[in-house]
């Protein structure tokens, strides 16, 4: 009697065993059609066009450079620099902050044109950015972030911005610049499967603290 539980038991093992592994021979041959879907759904891409100020985290230096860029084509002549002050400063006292506004008007940019604002996150990005298109009447504005970051971005900024008449459009040029990797193939690099998957823990968690937000 023993012997032919144990008989049975090592069947069902090897069953589980077999489905596994053709589980894992399904995986490995099909992942290349649906995986890109877990990074695409991510991105979120507006037409790009003329707005009265260009908004970007000083957290990330191609998020900076791209939003420099896109008022040097003369998609915008203003620039909303944000981030936080409490990070260690250099022994000058300064921050990226402090950093990226220096580059911007090395860059050309008029210094009258660049507002700086703290910021210990993405809502309060959201926030400072409606409080200078409210204080300076501005009717549209450039957010840019990381293209994996754009899901998340979207709907904080479109919470926070609700019954404002500010059009928000949505840019990102990681591609451009080779930050990560694109869509087709974002497993293929750690850095960028690092982000992809951060980005999926923090959208629902964002997205449930954002219910019962009101804004100001």
């Amino acid at each position: 009697m023993r012997d032919f539980k144990l008989g049975m038991l090592a069947r069902s093992v090897g069953k589980k065993i077999i489905l596994l592994f053709l589980a894992y021979l399904f995986v490995l041959g099909t992942h290349r059609f649906w995986l890109p879907w877990f990074g695409e759904i991510l991105i979120v891409e507006t037409p790009l066009k003329k707005a009265d100020i260009v908004v970007v985290s000083t957290g990330s230096y191609v998020r900076f450079l791209h939003a420099v860029d896109l008022l040097k084509k003369g998609y915008s002549g203003r620039l909303l620099l944000l981030g936080d002050d409490r990070l260690p400063a250099d022994p000058q006292g300064k921050n990226l902050t402090h950093y990226a506004r220096e580059e911007a008007i090395g860059e050309g940019i008029d210094e009258k044109n660049i507002f700086v604002s703290h910021s210990t996150g993405t809502q309060g990005d959201a926030r400072a950015a409606r409080a200078i298109a409210d204080s300076h009447g501005y009717k549209s504005a450039i957010v840019v972030s990381d293209g994996y970051n754009m899901r998340r971005i979207a709907m904080i900024f479109g919470k926070v911005f609700h019954g404002s008449p500010v059009e928000l459009i949505f840019e990102h040029g990681d591609w451009e610049y080779g930050e990560y990797f694109p869509p087709e193939r974002w497993w293929q690099s750690p850095y960028t499967f690092s982000y992809v998957v951060k980005e999926w823990i923090k959208l629902p968690i964002d997205f449930y603290f954002l219910r019962g937000f009101e804004p100001a």
